[in-house]
């Protein structure tokens, strides 16, 4: 009988649809086995059934020079409208209904034009920034609010990012995040336009982050299903 298990193993993989990987892949949310799909490109991508995360396969992440190189090109700066009232909408969402006035605010992964941190600032909060390539300072201290604007999809390991950014947050403090939701169905998710960013190696649904809450012990007090998620401490 145990010879049979390879093959029974090979049939069941092909009726879930995907052919078994070499390797088992463990989720980095929820440690459970994924399978793999494959886009147009060739780049493999590994698929939780149980807490819906996608990540990107490791042997197709840039180096870190590649990545800055990445974030150097893109336009994001006071003079880009569109940009503007793009965070603007963000903070009438998820800051200003949360955050107390001259309350004290983490911009972590501001970018090389830390945009949000000016238009906050004109709001009358106060902040300080955080970013990898651009302001590595280490932050101290605790905040009434962290925001985090189109960073999650560029971590590799989101569980340790997040237990991180908690133990920066005040008592009842705010974690704001925004990134696209992925897709409900894994063949639109191989024709979504967000993946082919190279930088970006991570994908959440809502129900990825319900999992992240409880794993790392903050609430969900909103979300808009699209792209914005909101944690208390």
């Amino acid at each position: 009988m145990n010879n049979l298990l390879p093959y029974l193993t090979l049939s069941a993989a092909y009726i879930l649809g995907h052919e078994p990987s070499a390797m088992s892949h463990k989720c980095q949310i929820c440690s459970e086995i994924t399978y793999e799909k494959t886009d147009r490109k060739g780049r493999i991508f590994h698929f939780c059934r149980n807490c819906r995360f996608i990540s990107l396969d490791s042997s197709f992440f840039l180096t870190p020079e590649q990545e800055k190189k990445r974030y150097e090109l893109h336009n994001n700066t006071l003079e880009n409208q569109g940009y503007k009232k793009w965070l603007n909408s963000f903070i009438d969402q998820a800051v200003s209904p949360y955050v107390p006035v001259h309350g004290q605010i983490l911009d972590f992964g501001s970018g090389p034009n830390p945009v949000l941190k000016i238009l906050l600032e004109q709001k009358g909060f106060s902040v300080n920034i955080y970013d990898k390539y651009f302001y590595d300072v280490p932050f101290s201290g605790l905040y009434d609010t962290i925001t985090a604007t189109e960073v999650m999809e560029h971590i590799a390991s989101p569980v340790q990012l997040l237990d991180t950014l908690k133990k920066s947050l005040k008592t009842k403090g705010h974690l704001a995040i925004k990134t696209e939701f992925r897709p409900d169905k894994d063949e639109d998710f191989l024709k979504w336009w967000y993946k082919e960013d190279p930088t970006h190696i991570s994908f959440f649904s809502r129900h990825t982050f319900n999992i992240l809450s409880d794993k790392i012990g903050l609430g969900v007090i909103f979300s808009d299903n699209f792209s914005i998620i909101i944690f208390r401490n």
